[in-house]
């Protein structure tokens, strides 16, 4: 999840962690950025504008970015 509220942070997880969803955090889209390249998440739930970018920003950078996108170099 990348979002720079801690509120909503805590209550999706609060929420998912019932159900034995693991997630991860992010407080701006290149942080975000670099825990998909490691990560490899099956989802990214994200605030649509955020610092350092917005959504359309980190969908262009997942996209582009040479695979596997695990490659620590491009991260």
């Amino acid at each position: 999840m990348i979002d720079d509220d801690i509120e909503i942070e805590q209550f999706l997880s609060s929420r998912l962690d019932k159900y034995g969803v693991e997630m991860l955090f992010a407080s701006n889209i290149t942080h975000g950025f670099r825990v998909a390249c490691r990560q490899t998440p099956s989802v990214i739930i994200s605030d649509y504008f955020l610092p350092n970018g917005g959504i359309p920003y980190l969908l262009w950078r997942l996209r582009t970015t040479p695979k596997p996108r695990i490659s620590r170099s491009l991260c």
